[in-house]
């Protein structure tokens, strides 16, 4: 019975071993690929940073990058600006036309009540007009410049295109 054991155990040894093993091959396997993944990403990196730096190209897209920002810059202050005018003048008739309403209400229930109304729905129309118009014009001009910008970007894609060919 103890010779049984003893067979036994030294199977199971012999299994535990042979896990071990195999264990130990998949890890040098596993870890052999991932050394050469590695080295692999090294020599694409440097061989990527390598021709940027040996080339003119990466000086031509820096340039075209800083273009494209000059070129935003002024648009968008510009866009934003208009925009503020807009609101500045939206905040002055909204405020005109909190007057003319506390006044209407102030007014006696008489034919100076009903000229003050008129006149807060007259002014009320008209700056409802005036900010329809101006939200217009304000986006009309933001396409136009969108429409500008898009074209200044696509020329300065182009040129190291062309340079290129």
């Amino acid at each position: 019975m103890a010779q049984r054991t003893k067979a036994g155990t030294n199977e199971a040894a012999n299994e535990a071993h042979q896990n071990m093993r195999q264990a130990s091959q998949t890890a040098r396997e596993t870890y052999d690929r991932a050394a050469r993944t590695g080295r692999r990403m090294q020599e694409q990196a440097t061989s990527w940073w390598r021709n940027m730096m040996s080339t003119a190209d990466w000086q031509k897209q820096a340039e075209s990058f800083v273009q494209i920002a000059s070129n935003t810059v002024p648009l968008a202050q510009r866009n934003l600006e208009q925009f503020t005018q807009l609101i500045e003048r939206n905040s002055r008739t909204t405020t005109e036309l909190m007057k003319k309403a506390a006044d209407a209400v102030q007014a006696p229930l008489t034919g100076e009540s009903q000229e003050a109304w008129m006149q807060f729905w007259t002014s009320a129309t008209k700056a409802a007009q005036t900010n329809a118009e101006g939200l217009m014009e304000f986006g009309t001009r933001a396409i136009d410049s969108w429409a500008e910008f898009v074209r200044k970007i696509s020329e300065s894609t182009a040129e190291p295109t062309r340079a290129a060919a």
